[in-house]
This record gives structure tokens, C-alpha cells and sequence, in this order.
């Protein structure tokens, strides 16, 4: 309850003193007495961009400086004739998003260690090596479907159908049946890096929309 009438005093010292000014539809020469204040929330510092204003036994402080403080968005509305202050926001989209381009950003990673850790394996013959390689390539699978993609979840299937038919080629010396499986393998892996490059790109893009979306509302 303190906290909310903190809130209210302070917005109805601003929105009362500009109110009177847009009431009467005319500037006002006034004398006043600008300053440095500490001031606490609820205890916690108040960081001011701006001095305070001091006028006829009254401080006014920037409502921009207190909401962002607070957490609101606050932005004009009716043609700039009020002032609109919203707790609510949300910014869930704007997180997720941003998760979602840290997990792209792992699996990319990932897929990259895969490929170098395949090529090792078989230039040292390593075929118990390179199980464990197919492995890592079924969790990133279960990784991705979490996602969920399916596109780029079946893409790792085929990889990993197709790793481990090169490392039994390879492991009986079937080397006819190893280079059709490296094709596949290739194959699969293009369309993968394909769909994840669009993947990222997107997320990007839809990242940057939110955040430009989130700071025009608290701008206006």
C-alpha cells in the first residue's frame, strides 16, 4: 500500500500541475527552483537523469525518470493530451525470442562440433569414437524438437541414419556403400544449415521488431 501511494502522490503532483497549464490553454511565466534531492523508493535510491523542479512548496519530479525506475511504460495518448502509464507490460515475446536465439546460437555450435568430431573419427579409423558422434547427433535431434522444429529435427535424423551407415561402410570396408551414405549425409546436413540459417535470421529480426516496438511505446 505505501508503495502505491508513493505512486499516486507523485503522479498527481505532475499530472496536476500540467493539467492546469492545458486547462487554460495558455503559457504561464513562473519562478522556480530547480535541484538535487535524494529520494528513495521504498527505500531504494532514486537515480535522476533530470533535477527536480521545486515550485510554490511543491517538488515535481520527471514522471519519465520515476516509471522507467518502476518498470512502467509511459507514453502520450488522446494527441498528446494525457499521459497513459501502464504496469503491465509485456515482455514476454521479447524474452522468449531472445531465448530462443541463444538455443539457435548452442545448436549451431553443436552442429559445428559434430561435423569436426565425424571427420576426426574417421581419419583415425575410430569407429567406437564415432558412435559417440552419432549419439550427440540424436540429442541435439531431441534438442531441436523442443523448439519445436520439425523441419530441422527430421534433417538430424537423416544425419545421424546416414553417420552411422557410413561408419559401418567404413568398419566393413564397403566403401561403395560409404560414399552413396556421405552424399546423404551431405545432403541432409545442407538442408539443415539451410533451415537454421533462416531460422536465426528470423529470430533476429523478430527480436529487433519487438525491442523497437517496446521502446517506441515508451517513448511516445
Amino acid at each position: 500500500m505505501r508503495r502505491k501511494i508513493v505512486i499516486a502522490s507523485l503522479v498527481l503532483m505532475l499530472l496536476g500541475g500540467m493539467g492546469g497549464a492545458w486547462a487554460s490553454e495558455q503559457y504561464q511565466s513562473v519562478q522556480v527552483f530547480f535541484t538535487k534531492l535524494n529520494i528513495s523508493l521504498n527505500g531504494m535510491p532514486f537515480s535522476q537523469q533530470r533535477d527536480v523542479m521545486m515550485y510554490n512548496g511543491t517538488v515535481y519530479v520527471p514522471l519519465r525518470s520515476l516509471t522507467d525506475m518502476l518498470g512502467a511504460q509511459t507514453r502520450w495518448t488522446d494527441n498528446n493530451t494525457a499521459i497513459s502509464i501502464d504496469f503491465m507490460q509485456d515482455d514476454r515475446d521479447l524474452i522468449f525470442s531472445a531465448a530462443q536465439r541463444g538455443l539457435y546460437q548452442y545448436i549451431s555450435l553443436e552442429k559445428r562440433g559434430i561435423t569436426q568430431s565425424l571427420a576426426k573419427t574417421l581419419a583415425n579409423q575410430d569407429w567406437n569414437g564415432m558412435k559417440d558422434v552419432i549419439d550427440r547427433i540424436e540429442k541435439l535431434r531431441v534438442t531441436v524438437l523442443s523448439i519445436p522444429d520439425q523441419d530441422m529435427a527430421k534433417s538430424l535424423e537423416k544425419m545421424r541414419t546416414s553417420a552411422e551407415w557410413i561408419r559401418t561402410s567404413y568398419a566393413s570396408k564397403k566403401f561403395a556403400n560409404a560414399k552413396l551414405a556421405w552424399v546423404l549425409f551431405g545432403q541432409n546436413l545442407d538442408q539443415f544449415n539451410t533451415s537454421l540459417s533462416n531460422r536465426i535470421d528470423a529470430n533476429n529480426t523478430e527480436i529487433k521488431n519487438q525491442a523497437a516496438a517496446t521502446a517506441g511505446d515508451s517513448q511516445n
